[in-house]
């Protein structure tokens, strides 16, 4: 996510494979908070909505944990 929508800001991100995060950190530049379990993602951030972008078998839980936690949810097909 190159582009953030009018609005709307990119707080943290969580992925399970720390490589990835510190990866993704060196690309963008900048200085979300980073989790290796969106659980705790969803319980220390004061989130509106979330991105999630995982493969099909793993879509469901995150998709249904943050709507248990009232967030507004985009789930997309990976890339």
């Amino acid at each position: 996510m190159d582009q953030v929508p009018e609005g709307g800001r990119i707080v943290a991100i969580a992925d399970c494979f720390p490589d990835r995060l510190a990866e993704t950190l060196d690309q963008k530049k900048q200085p979300w908070n980073t989790y290796t379990d969106y659980r705790r993602m969803f319980d220390k951030e004061q989130l509106d909505a979330v991105v999630v972008a995982t493969p099909d078998h793993g879509r469901t839980l995150p998709c249904m944990r943050a709507m248990q936690a009232g967030l507004d949810v985009y789930a997309e097909k990976p890339l």
